[in-house]
This record gives structure tokens, C-alpha cells and sequence, in this order.
């Protein structure tokens, strides 16, 4: 029995159909002419050239070796693109439709053709269980949680806390108590935000140490041209001089600090002006 030869459609370098192209088969590697024949049998020769119809399309082919097809414009009797080639595709006869498409096996599908490739997978879903199909079958990601049993929402390792409580080293946070967390933590305390200007001169004294009990930090400036000194510290015992605020009669001199909460500040001397950003 022969094998049928797959011929293709006759087309220009452009796509377009070549009517009446011509084909011409040689045994692999030579110029040589092979004979094909119009019936699997192999008993009926086809004469060279093999036209083509209007529509590009050849006839039925079949031969039992391997061969090279060249196939060739009408007019000019130059080969088509990608012509002449060795080795030319054919399949056997016993094959008709997807099976008459081959291919290389892969791993994981050992068939050589679409059809035996389509009975590999079929029988691949075929042993997909009734609950994993449903999984696949989900149209959104709420029918999937669903069918995983986590409902609407998947909530499962989450947990919804605005001030982070837990300090859980695995468990991820919402995305509403990371929002609370930041708007509380983060934003609600930066220096700055949501604090104004005061000019606190008639209620502060030297020589007072004043903490900053706000609990978020503040900005203090102080002006003054006494000798005094701005100092600040963070348990009201060890002092640190952040700036002399001027000998008396010369120019004042200012000095300004951010106070963290629960940290003191305080002059040694007199001042002319004591502002906060609070």
C-alpha cells in the first residue's frame, strides 16, 4: 500500500493562489523523477506534471518512498516559495482527517498525530475528578473559592486588625486594616500633618523643662539673645545644647528642633519668642 502524498495549496510569494501550478516529484536528494500514482494501490501512474485546479488545489497522490516535491509557476516555470524541498511530508492511507496532520511526540502526549493527540487529552480529562472539573469549570474567581470551600471572600490566613495587634510573622494582613493601619500609624502622626503653628512665648519660662505628651512628634523654635541655651533631652535628665541663643544685646539668635513624643526641651535663659508645630 502506498502513502498519500500531503500536497499543498499552490501560492505565490504574496499568498495568492497560482491556477494551474505544476508539480513535479524526485526521489529525496536528486533531480531524479519518482512516479506517483492517483490510487493507494499504486497501480495507476501519474504523469508529470501534476497541474493544479483553479483553486491552487492538487489531486490525491501516493507513493511508497520518500521523496522531493517541487512545484512551479505555469508562466514562467520558476519553483514557488519554499520549492523544491526533500523529505516531503506524506501519511498513510489508513488515516483521513486530524489523523493525516503529523508531528513529533512530546513528553507527556506520545502521539505523532492531531487525532491520537486529541484521544490522549480526552482521556487526560476523562480521569480529572468530578470536583476538580468543577474547579476548572468556575467562571470567575468567586465560583472557584466557592468550590474551594473559602466562600465569596477567601479569608483564610488573613487577618482583619487596624492596629496590627497580633505581630504575626506568617498571617497577611486585609487590605482595609492595612489602610486603617497607615492612616493611624503613618499618616495620622507625621510631623506636620493635621498640626498648626502656636506661639506659646506667654505660657512657656525658662529655666522649665516641658515634655511633649502629644504622642506624635512636634516642631519646637525658640528666638532669644539672653545666653540662654535650647536643650533638649530624652528623659529630662541628660541635657543635650542644641544652640546658645545669642549673647545679651547682640542679635537674636534662633534655634528649632523636632521634639519626639515623650521627650523634653527647655531654655536655660531668657527668651523673646517660643513657637510649636503641634
Amino acid at each position: 500500500m502506498a502513502n498519500r502524498v500531503l500536497m499543498p495549496r499552490a501560492l505565490d510569494g504574496n499568498g495568492n493562489i497560482v491556477p494551474g501550478a505544476m508539480a513535479y516529484f524526485y526521489k529525496e536528494g536528486t533531480v531524479s523523477p519518482l512516479t506517483v500514482y492517483s490510487d493507494k494501490a499504486g497501480t495507476v501512474v501519474v504523469p508529470p506534471p501534476l497541474d493544479a485546479d483553479s483553486a491552487g488545489n492538487f489531486t490525491a497522490v501516493f507513493t511508497d518512498k520518500v521523496l522531493k516535491l517541487d512545484i512551479r509557476d505555469p508562466d514562467t516555470n520558476t519553483s514557488l516559495p519554499g520549492f523544491p524541498s526533500d523529505n516531503w511530508h506524506v501519511t498513510t492511507t489508513d488515516e483521513t482527517g486530524a489523523g493525516l496532520v503529523k508531528f513529533t511526540p512530546i513528553t507527556g502526549n506520545s502521539a505523532t498525530n492531531v487525532q491520537a493527540a486529541i484521544a490522549n487529552l480526552t482521556g487526560l480529562w476523562n480521569a480529572v475528578t468530578a470536583y476538580g472539573k468543577s474547579l476548572i469549570a468556575a467562571s470567575d474567581a468567586a465560583s472557584a473559592r466557592t468550590t474551594l470551600g473559602l466562600g465569596a471572600v477567601a479569608t483564610r490566613g488573613f487577618l482583619d486588625e487596624d492596629d496590627m495587634a497580633s505581630d504575626s510573622a506568617t498571617a497577611a494582613p486585609s487590605q482595609q486594616s492595612v489602610k486603617a493601619f497607615v492612616g493611624t500609624e503613618v499618616d495620622g502622626k507625621a510631623l506636620g500633618v493635621g498640626q498648626t503653628w502656636q506661639n506659646l512665648t506667654g505660657s512657656r519660662n525658662a529655666n522649665t523643662s516641658y515634655q511633649n505628651a502629644t504622642g506624635r512628634p512636634i516642631q519646637w523654635m525658640v528666638h532669644g539673645s539672653t545666653s540662654g541655651l535650647a536643650q533638649v533631652s530624652t528623659d529630662g535628665s541628660a541635657w543635650v545644647t542644641i544652640a546658645t541663643l545669642g549673647a545679651p544685646g547682640s542679635f537674636e539668635t534662633a534655634a528649632s528642633a523636632t521634639i519626639p513624643p515623650d521627650h523634653f526641651y527647655r531654655t536655660t535663659g531668657g527668651f523673646t519668642n517660643w513657637s510649636e508645630l503641634r
